[in-house]
């Protein structure tokens, strides 16, 4: 994605979409977890800023249903914090076997 300064510390995304070059919507500090003693993730740190797209590539069983749980607050952190901007809202599509599960109660 190509962006620019335009003024003010404005960054102009393109399709007329402006936002505050600073104005972070998610900011993940030092995040740790694990489901066992050895931990799955340690000091995950980044920020996304108003007007970003984030995706996560990694392989199976590399944490990323983990990380969206934790950053959605559907899990606690073993360190670190999560800090989601005023007026932002976290969402996430579930993988396919989740939906079933959510579906069947079970």
């Amino acid at each position: 994605m190509s962006a620019k300064l335009s003024g003010a510390g404005r960054v102009d995304r393109g399709a007329g979409e402006c936002y505050p070059a600073t104005v972070s919507v998610l900011e993940v500090t030092d995040l740790g977890f694990g489901y066992t003693a050895e931990p799955l993730f340690r000091d995950a740190t980044f920020r996304v800023n108003a007007g970003e797209r984030v995706s996560l590539v990694a392989p199976n069983g590399a944490g990323k249903t983990t990380l969206l749980r934790l950053v959605a607050g559907e899990l606690a952190a073993d360190q670190g914090t999560v800090v989601v901007g005023k007026g932002t809202s976290i969402g996430f599509l579930r993988q396919s076997h989740e939906l079933d599960r959510l579906m069947d109660g079970t």
